[in-house]
């Protein structure tokens, strides 16, 4: 049987989240601010449909993380190596992930908010066990242990998943 997960989607702004980080959401991308290691703050894009967190190379390299040996990356524009990191602790709001082993590379093409430049993708490995909330109206992201800690979800459409080959899936609505 494949672990489920939670995301839920707000149709209205959310009531006080625990440990809120600041956020935002731009053309229905999430982005949260978080640490790195302790370090930050840092701007993170939210991808729950990447199955390994990235982290980008510039920042890896001024963090003096440890590469931690080379994969492969698959995706629209093809086969990539890339290398990996070590971070021993990324936190955002109430995400607590530890000992990520993120791939590492330019993410400076990547969706960002206006002025900014992110620092890392947050993928399923770090949001792993958590419940997550995309307020699109209300521009905002959160995390939390369950859906309840959120706020209250009330016009909010609880959307379960499952791992399918460490891939969420879930039915359209």
């Amino acid at each position: 049987m494949m672990p489920r997960f939670l995301i839920a989607v707000a149709a209205a702004l959310f009531a006080a989240a625990p440990a809120a980080a600041q956020s935002l959401v731009r053309n229905s991308v999430g982005f949260v601010q978080g640490t790195i290691d302790g370090k930050g703050p840092y701007w993170f894009l939210i991808d729950s449909g990447a199955n390994r967190s990235a982290l980008d190379d510039d920042v890896a390299r001024d963090l003096g993380l440890i590469v931690a040996g080379t994969s492969s990356v698959e995706g629209a524009a093809g086969k990539i190596e890339v290398e990996q990191a070590v971070i021993g602790h990324l936190r955002a709001g109430s995400l607590d992930a530890r000992n990520l082993q993120p791939t590492v590379y330019d993410l400076s093409g990547s969706l960002a908010p206006e002025g900014q430049s992110i620092a890392a993708i947050i993928g399923f490995d770090a949001m792993r066990g958590s419940a997550v909330l995309f307020d699109v109206t209300g521009g905002r992201v959160a995390f939390a242990r369950t859906p309840a800690e959120l706020a209250p979800l009330d016009g909010a459409t609880i959307v379960p998943f499952e791992l399918d080959n460490d891939i969420p899936r879930s039915e359209v609505l």
